[in-house]
C-alpha cells in the first residue's frame, strides 16, 4: 500500500513538474524518462518532494543536461500565442 501512495505522489510531482518545464522553457521531458528521474531525486535528497519547485527543477534540469535528448525530450513545446508574435514582428 505504501509503494502505491509513494508511486501516486510521484506521478502527481512530475505532471507538476512537466507544467513548469513547458510552461517556462518550452520544453516537454518524456513521460517515461521523467518518473524515473524524479524517482531517483525522491530517493536520492532527502525532502525534493518539499523542498521550493525552483530547487526540484534546478535539481532536474542538471539531471536533463547529462541526460541522452533522444531519451529524455519529448520535443519543443512552442509557446502559446507564437502565431500574434510572429505577425506583430514589422
Amino acid at each position: 500500500m505504501a509503494a502505491s501512495t509513494a508511486d501516486a505522489a510521484i506521478s502527481l510531482l512530475c505532471q507538476q513538474l512537466q507544467q513548469d518545464i513547458q510552461a517556462q522553457f518550452g520544453f516537454a521531458a518524456a513521460p517515461a524518462w521523467l518518473q524515473q528521474i524524479v524517482a531517483l531525486l525522491v530517493q536520492d535528497h532527502a525532502g525534493f518532494a518539499q523542498q521550493p519547485r525552483s530547487m526540484q527543477l534546478q535539481l532536474l534540469l542538471e539531471q536533463l543536461l547529462l541526460a541522452d535528448f533522444r531519451q529524455a525530450g519529448a520535443g519543443g513545446v512552442l509557446p502559446q500565442n507564437v502565431k500574434v508574435g510572429h505577425t506583430s514582428v514589422a
